[in-house]
Parts: C-alpha cells; structure tokens; sequence
C-alpha cells in the first residue's frame, strides 16, 4: 500500500458514511460499551501496524505535503490511537505529544481554513487532548471564526464547541479530576447575551423568581443564604442562574449549590466537573458529593434508593447547617406536577397529596423550595436559550419509570384525551391541594399541634384521631415521620393494624412494630410514642447493677434509670406503670 493510498484509506474509514451513524460507533462510542470494543477491535486490526509506523515520525514528511493527508496523519496518531492503545494511558500520552506538534504546524501554516467541517474539527482535537486555558481560548476563537462562514455541518461544529467549553470547564475545577476520554454532556453551551440587562427583568421568570425571594425573605438575618440542588438540568440551572442575577436586590444574599455524583454513568465525572467550574465562575459554592459507598448495577432497587436518598438529604443538612440556610430549592415546574399526579393516582397515594409537591415542603427534615412549580418547562428552556444557561442533555434512560411515563403513557394520553388533559391533571393536583388546606386548618394543625418531641421520641394523642378514617391517620403520622424525626412514613399494613389496636374495646398498652429500624410504643392512655433510631443501640454492660432505693440517677447510653419501691395491692401492676412511666418520661424529658 502507497503513502497517498494509505492516508486516504485513513480519510475513508474516519469520515466516509453517515455523519450520525460515525458519531456513534466510532467518534464518540458511549465508552464501555460493545459498540466501543468493536470500533477499538476494527481499527486495531486495519491500522495497527500503520500508527506504530506513524509513532516513529516516518511519515511526517510525505503525509504533511498535502493538507488531506496531513489530516489523515493527525486522525491516526490522535484518534487511532486512543481506540488501538485504550488501555495504554503512558503510551497514548506519548502520541499526544507528537499529534499536538503535528496540530499546532497544520494551524500555523492556516491549513484550517480550508478543509471541510469534519477535517477541521479532527486537525483541531489534538489542543483538547493536551489542553491549556490559551489553546481552548484559540480553539474556541477558531470555531468563531468557521461559523460565521460556514453553513453545512453546524451541527458537528456545535458539538465540537460544546465539548471545548467542557474541557474549558475541567481545567477551571481542580478538585474534580478530568475525565479521560471526551463526553458530548451538553445540551445547550453558555453564551452571553449582550442584551441581558434591558431584557432580563422583561422575562416571565423574573418576577416569579422576585415573589419567591420576597416570601422566603432572601437576604435577611434569616435567611443569609439561598441552596440550590443543582444537577445540571435546564431547571435548576435556570434557577442558579436567577439567584445570582437577583442577588444584589436582597443584599447580595449567598448562593450554595449542591451537585450529588451518583456514579452511575461515565460521563457524570465531566458532568460534575462541568457543574462545579462554572457555578465557580458565577461565584457560587458549590459542594460535589460522589456516591461511592454504594453501586446501582449491584444494589437492589429499593435498597439504592433508600440508601442514594438519605446520602442525598443528609447532604443538604450538612451544607445548610454549615452556612445558615434556611431552604433547598430544587427544579421543579409545573409539569412535574402534572407527571406527579399521574404517579401518585397509580401508586395510591393519599388524596391530599396528589399535587406531590408544594412551593414549600419539608421531605425527610430538610425544607425543600421549588421557586418555579407554577412555571412551564417551555418558559424555562426559553429563559435558558435567551440567556445562555447551559445545561446538560436529558439522560433520564428509556426504561425507567419516569422515561415511560414521559416518552409513552403521557404522548398516548394526549393522543386520547387531546391537548387539554394536562390541564385537567393540574386543576385536579390543585384542587387536591385546596382540600388539603381546608383539612390542615380544620383537623391536621390542631392536631399536629399537640404532638410533642425530645431528642430521643416523638409523641402524639390517638385519642385525638380515634373517630377519624384511615387515610386522615396515614396523613397525620406521615407528617409527624418526615417532619418531626426525618423519617420515612410508616407502611399502610402495621398503621392499620396500630389502629385496629387502639380502637379496640380492651386495648392494654404494649409495644408495636411499626418500623424495622425503630421501636415503638402505645401508653395506656393510648399516646404514640416514636423512639428515635439511637435509642436502643446500646448494649448493657453484662455487670450493670441497679438496687432499689440505694441506687442513684445512673445514665446507660441514652437512658438515665433511678428504681424505687411502691407498696400496692395490686403490686405487680404499680410496678410495671411506675417503672414505664417513670423510665419513659426521664427519656422524653431530656
């Protein structure tokens, strides 16, 4: 095989065919996956021994005559080699040194300018491999330039910026570590709009985000600081980009983002990055918590999730404890609601929380703000778009619940009910809410009002819910669970049977399983008590002691026991009532 024949054979196989079709099996493959080997098998065997000739410089000086050729060298020694040597770092390290030499000759001679899209982006994609601030700033200076010429192959000229505004963004984060291969993450790539400051306070959102920070009076003692989950999605994003923008009418409140890495896909390392550079820019802090106790592939279901969502939540406590804020806000619009109310009839859900989300909740003790549920997502991609917000792709996978109920059930019931049915989902949410509210200040705050805590219980009268239904007491204690110790709500079968329990005629006090992980309590006066999850953790001594009378206040873990003697006719029971009440209410009072 020729020279001039072997760099064509090159330009053939790398750029030949459908442009969408080479994106995914051999520019960007999703890495790990079958169609990665195959590309790595493929060119290893067409091309093996022709990079290994390409490494030792021999044919620098025949391939670089002619500006195709010259291309062709820079695929081999840049891209071929990543698939040939995939798991060699020291020896793909080594040919980037020379691919970047070759790279930077091909700009300096102006060759860019003139080979086709794809040529122009592959001659460049040796700055990204070996990447400083000033070669990504050059890059992106010559996209600039290609654009306003070119009107074929935009597409692939976005990406290309896309993904050098991403490598931009991992130098720019040096806590995070830079992923090594390239990920298309993002949707949209940021941009400044040079009219923002006339058109930023005509958009619809601005005076939604403005009632949101008066009500939750941003920027007072308290509230010094706003928190923003922020994933990377268009939403809350959109929403981070608000706070900022906002500021300087609240007197200059903080903003502190939250990003959870859930470790689940390759690209959330760059996402991450990504996140974290650019809330830096914006002058946001931004905290990044990888989940890596834990795997989803390997973990069952209900397990990772319970287990993702307390790391999740108890995140936010720490940031929020650490830098006095009073709410989380998250993304959510309004047809989250819409999707919520749909899951929520499917799931049996209470009828007073078929709405599923408030402006303002407490989930699992954290208060959780969602400023934009009464907006739709198209007024938040058109904020992002006018502005520049980047964000990232939608990942959410095909066969989750919620990527059929987006992709299938939703479509097929607009297909039957037509266009309107999505308002119908939001007037019934709302009524539900109304409902709610009626029974919160007629039933559920009086009697929430009595519930009682400490450190150790929580308390509650079920005298107070003895003539109410079923699904007024899984409200009631679903609140006290979330709001009162944090908890996840107790299952419909032991809450039923608890209240077949005190409904009884002969009801006698007794403990009951409500929960695995916690025990419970119910007086004879039929008052609920909740211990929390550290009350019976510790282990007693084996030579713990206690002697009537004689025997002084003694602390064992959480427990401070003292014994006395009663004299009754009915000792035995005295005993029992007096050790309880008094044992329980020490706990309770402390």
């Amino acid at each position: 095989m020729d020279v001039a024949t072997s760099a064509d054979e090159v330009l053939a196989y790398w750029f030949d065919g459908d442009m969408h079709e080479l994106y995914r099996t051999k520019w960007f493959p999703a890495s790990g996956s079958e169609v990665q080997a195959a590309a790595d098998a493929d060119i290893t065997a067409r091309f093996g021994d022709l990079l290994a000739t390409a490494e030792t410089r021999a044919l620098h000086a025949t391939w670089t005559s002619r500006p195709s050729s010259f291309v062709a060298l820079i695929v081999l020694l840049d891209q071929f080699c990543r698939h040939v040597y995939r798991h060699d770092a020291d020896r793909r390290k080594a040919i980037d040194v020379i691919a970047l030499e070759l790279a930077t000759e091909f700009v300096d001679q102006q060759l860019h300018l003139n080979v086709p899209v794809p040529h122009f982006v592959f001659a460049l994609m040796p700055f990204r491999h070996s990447p400083t601030p000033d070669r990504l700033e050059h890059v992106l200076a010559h996209i600039d330039a290609r654009e306003h010429t070119m009107v074929e192959n935009t597409d692939l000229l976005s990406k290309f910026r896309r993904t050098t505004v991403q490598r931009q963004a991992h130098l720019r984060a040096p806590n995070l570590k830079a992923p090594d291969e390239e990920f298309d993450i993002l949707e949209r790539a940021a941009f400044v709009n040079p009219n923002e400051a006339t058109l930023l306070p005509k958009h619809p959102l601005v005076p939604v985000m403005h009632s949101f920070l008066t009500s939750m009076r941003a920027g007072s003692e308290s509230c010094p600081a706003i928190g923003i989950s922020l994933s990377g999605g268009v939403d809350s994003m959109v929403i981070a980009y608000l706070l900022v923008k906002l500021a300087p009418h609240y007197n200059n409140y903080k903003v502190v983002a939250v990003h959870i890495d859930y470790l689940n896909r390759a690209e959330s390392c760059a996402e991450a990055a990504f996140v974290d550079a650019w809330a830096s820019e914006h002058n946001i802090e931004c905290f990044v918590r990888p989940i890596s106790e834990f795997q989803r592939a390997t973990t069952k279901r209900e397990d990772y999730e319970n287990l993702s969502r307390d790391i999740r939540y108890t995140t936010y406590q720490e940031v929020m404890a650490k830098h006095s804020i009073p709410g989380m806000c998250v993304g959510h619009h309004r047809g989250d609601v819409q999707e919520n109310v749909i899951s929520n009839m499917m799931k049996g859900q209470s009828l007073l929380g078929l709405n599923g989300m408030t402006p303002s909740s407490v989930v699992n003790g954290v208060r959780i703000w969602r400023p934009l549920l009464s907006v739709t997502k198209d007024a938040i991609f058109d904020f992002a778009h006018v502005f520049g917000v980047p964000y990232f792709k939608d990942t959410t996978p095909q066969w989750s619940t919620r990527g059929k109920l987006r992709r299938r059930l939703m479509p097929l019931l607009q297909e039957i009910y037509g266009d309107g049915y999505l308002n119908n989902l939001s007037n019934l949410g709302q009524e539900a809410t109304e409902c709610a509210d009626v029974l919160e200040s007629a039933l559920l705050g009086p009697v929430l009002a009595t519930v009682q805590s400490s450190g150790l219980a929580v308390w509650i009268d079920l005298t107070l819910l003895c003539a109410q239904p079923m699904f007024l007491w899984k409200e009631i204690l679903r609140r006290v669970c979330h709001e009162r110790m944090g908890e996840r709500m107790i299952r419909d079968k032991p809450m039923s049977e608890l209240r077949v329990k005190v409904l009884k005629n002969n009801f006698k006090a007794s403990w009951i399983t409500l929960k695995k992980s916690t025990k419970s309590y119910v007086t004879d006066r039929k008052t609920l008590v909740l211990f929390r999850e550290p009350m019976f953790q510790t282990v007693l001594p084996l030579d713990l002691i206690l002697e009537a009378e004689s025997t002084p206040l003694t602390t064992v873990g959480p427990w401070r026991i003292q014994l006395r003697l009663v004299e009754s006719p009915d000792f035995d029971a005295q005993v029992q009532e007096v050790c309880i009440d008094h044992v329980m209410g020490t706990c309770l009072m402390q």
